[in-house]
Protein backbone atom coordinates (compact mmCIF):
# COMPACT_ATOMS: atom_id res chain seq x y z
CA UNK A 1 0.00 0.00 0.00
CA UNK A 2 2.72 2.38 0.86
CA UNK A 3 5.14 1.14 -2.32
CA UNK A 4 1.59 2.15 -4.37
CA UNK A 5 1.16 5.79 -2.83
CA UNK A 6 4.77 6.41 -3.45
CA UNK A 7 4.76 5.56 -6.59
CA UNK A 8 1.78 7.62 -7.26
CA UNK A 9 3.16 10.72 -5.99
CA UNK A 10 6.56 10.10 -7.62
CA UNK A 11 4.86 9.76 -11.26
CA UNK A 12 2.47 13.15 -10.06
CA UNK A 13 6.05 15.03 -9.29
CA UNK A 14 7.34 13.81 -12.19
CA UNK A 15 4.33 14.86 -14.32
CA UNK A 16 4.41 18.43 -12.70
CA UNK A 17 8.25 18.63 -13.27
CA UNK A 18 7.54 17.69 -16.96
CA UNK A 19 5.13 19.96 -17.26
CA UNK A 20 2.50 17.51 -18.36
CA UNK A 21 -0.17 14.85 -16.52
CA UNK A 22 -0.32 11.75 -17.45
CA UNK A 23 -2.57 10.33 -19.69
CA UNK A 24 -5.55 7.51 -19.37
CA UNK A 25 -3.28 5.54 -21.61
CA UNK A 26 -0.27 5.81 -19.44
CA UNK A 27 -2.20 5.12 -16.35
CA UNK A 28 -3.19 1.92 -17.84
CA UNK A 29 0.87 0.73 -17.91
CA UNK A 30 1.24 1.35 -13.93
CA UNK A 31 -1.94 -0.54 -12.92
CA UNK A 32 -0.62 -3.67 -14.85
CA UNK A 33 0.05 -5.97 -11.99
CA UNK A 34 -1.73 -4.59 -9.43
CA UNK A 35 -4.84 -6.26 -7.84
CA UNK A 36 -7.91 -4.80 -9.36
CA UNK A 37 -10.01 -4.69 -6.00
CA UNK A 38 -7.58 -2.94 -4.18
CA UNK A 39 -6.35 -0.18 -6.57
CA UNK A 40 -8.59 0.13 -9.73
CA UNK A 41 -11.92 -1.13 -8.98
CA UNK A 42 -12.17 1.53 -6.29
CA UNK A 43 -11.72 3.79 -8.97
CA UNK A 44 -14.21 3.24 -11.33
CA UNK A 45 -16.69 2.31 -8.72
CA UNK A 46 -16.59 5.55 -6.90
CA UNK A 47 -19.49 8.32 -7.12
CA UNK A 48 -17.59 11.39 -6.84
CA UNK A 49 -16.95 14.91 -8.32
CA UNK A 50 -13.96 15.18 -10.45
CA UNK A 51 -11.94 17.12 -12.99
CA UNK A 52 -13.21 16.02 -16.13
CA UNK A 53 -10.82 16.55 -19.05
CA UNK A 54 -11.65 16.92 -22.40
CA UNK A 55 -9.28 17.27 -25.78
CA UNK A 56 -8.83 20.47 -26.63
CA UNK A 57 -11.37 21.99 -24.01
CA UNK A 58 -10.86 23.29 -20.13
CA UNK A 59 -11.40 21.04 -17.38
CA UNK A 60 -14.30 20.97 -15.25
CA UNK A 61 -15.44 19.38 -12.11
CA UNK A 62 -18.73 17.23 -11.98
CA UNK A 63 -20.16 14.14 -10.61
CA UNK A 64 -19.81 11.20 -12.62
CA UNK A 65 -19.77 7.37 -12.35
CA UNK A 66 -18.04 5.27 -15.42
CA UNK A 67 -20.28 2.97 -16.77
CA UNK A 68 -19.95 -0.30 -16.59
CA UNK A 69 -20.38 -2.51 -19.95
CA UNK A 70 -18.65 -6.04 -19.50
CA UNK A 71 -18.12 -7.67 -16.29
CA UNK A 72 -17.55 -11.47 -18.05
CA UNK A 73 -15.82 -14.43 -17.05
CA UNK A 74 -13.51 -16.11 -19.51
CA UNK A 75 -13.48 -19.71 -20.32
CA UNK A 76 -9.53 -19.81 -18.80
CA UNK A 77 -11.13 -18.71 -15.68
CA UNK A 78 -9.93 -14.33 -16.24
CA UNK A 79 -12.23 -11.76 -15.93
CA UNK A 80 -12.72 -9.20 -18.63
CA UNK A 81 -14.24 -5.56 -17.01
CA UNK A 82 -14.78 -2.21 -19.18
CA UNK A 83 -16.29 0.70 -18.56
CA UNK A 84 -16.79 3.72 -19.96
CA UNK A 85 -15.98 7.23 -19.18
CA UNK A 86 -19.54 9.08 -19.47
CA UNK A 87 -18.58 13.17 -20.54
CA UNK A 88 -15.51 12.12 -22.89
CA UNK A 89 -14.74 8.99 -25.62
CA UNK A 90 -12.87 6.72 -23.86
CA UNK A 91 -13.25 3.13 -22.89
CA UNK A 92 -11.42 1.55 -20.19
CA UNK A 93 -10.63 -2.64 -20.41
CA UNK A 94 -8.75 -4.66 -17.90
CA UNK A 95 -8.52 -8.04 -18.01
CA UNK A 96 -8.11 -9.66 -14.39
CA UNK A 97 -6.27 -13.09 -13.64
CA UNK A 98 -7.92 -15.63 -11.05
CA UNK A 99 -5.66 -14.04 -8.85
CA UNK A 100 -7.59 -10.37 -9.14
CA UNK A 101 -3.92 -9.00 -10.79
CA UNK A 102 -4.44 -7.24 -13.77
CA UNK A 103 -2.62 -8.81 -16.60
CA UNK A 104 -3.42 -6.22 -19.07
CA UNK A 105 -5.02 -2.88 -19.44
CA UNK A 106 -6.19 -0.68 -22.09
CA UNK A 107 -8.04 2.25 -23.18
CA UNK A 108 -10.30 2.66 -26.78
CA UNK A 109 -11.27 5.89 -27.83
CA UNK A 110 -10.46 9.56 -28.91
CA UNK A 111 -9.96 10.99 -25.70
CA UNK A 112 -7.57 8.38 -23.93
CA UNK A 113 -4.69 10.41 -24.49
CA UNK A 114 -6.07 13.50 -22.87
CA UNK A 115 -3.79 14.18 -19.69
CA UNK A 116 -5.58 13.50 -16.79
Amino acid sequence: MIIFKLLIVSIFLFSCANGHFISETESFKIVTGLDFGKYVEKQYTYFGERGVPRKNKPNFFKKFKYIEEVNKTLPNGNKIYRYSHPYRDCKSTFIVNQKNIVIKAFGDGEDCDVAL
